[in-house]
């Protein structure tokens, strides 16, 4: 850190004290629920390489530290839809279930910002209907095995992000969002305990 310009040091001490606000007491009562991975990879992570930022209590999390758009008023969070796809792709490559994800977010560290997507609603909405969560992930395997898509195929990010859940989240209440059964999404069976 000695080398680092003071100006660095103070914005990475700035960072760490909003996420100490805004996300550790949220990733803190998740983990009570189920296990933490730093760092995860995937059952599929050996035919694709791939490697999530966190899983804690079955909410995968992807944290970004990007300035944001540029605005009139200044720079603004925001987020694009191929960030969502990166987030769908590690559940994907979750096929066998291993990190029981029932839900998928983001915190924008520059903001102090979480936004939660459980996966029950935000897998139909973005397919326009019911989805079958482990016929998906049989369809990623026979993909990452054989190389072939099947009929489907995802040309675009959404052009609509779905509105999350939850945003901005000093301390939950309900953890049923995050670590509850994924209602509209079947799920096959997961680690024990779940």
């Amino acid at each position: 850190m000695a080398l680092a310009p003071d100006a660095a040091v103070d914005e990475l001490s700035d960072l760490a004290d909003l996420a100490r606000e805004r996300l550790i007491p949220r990733l803190l009562s998740l983990a009570a629920v189920g296990p933490t991975w730093l760092n995860p990879t995937f059952a599929g992570s050996s035919r694709m390489a791939a490697d999530g930022d966190v899983v804690t209590g079955h909410l995968l999390l992807e944290l970004k530290t990007v300035l944001g758009r540029k605005t009139a008023a200044g720079r603004k969070a925001a987020l694009d839809g191929l960030t969502l796809f990166q987030l769908l792709g590690y559940v994907l490559h979750d096929h066998d279930d291993g990190h029981g994800i029932t839900a998928v977010g983001l915190y924008q560290a520059r903001y102090g910002h979480l936004a939660v997507w459980p996966l029950r609603r935000l897998l139909p909405e973005l397919a326009g209907g019911p989805v079958d969560l482990p016929s998906l992930w049989e369809r990623w395997r026979s993909m990452l095995d054989t190389g072939k898509i099947g009929p489907a195929r995802l040309s675009a990010p959404p052009a609509r992000i779905p509105t999350p859940t939850s945003t901005r989240v000093k301390h939950p209440t309900s953890l049923s969002d995050v670590a509850g059964v994924a209602g509209g999404c079947r799920r096959g069976t997961g680690p024990a305990g779940r």
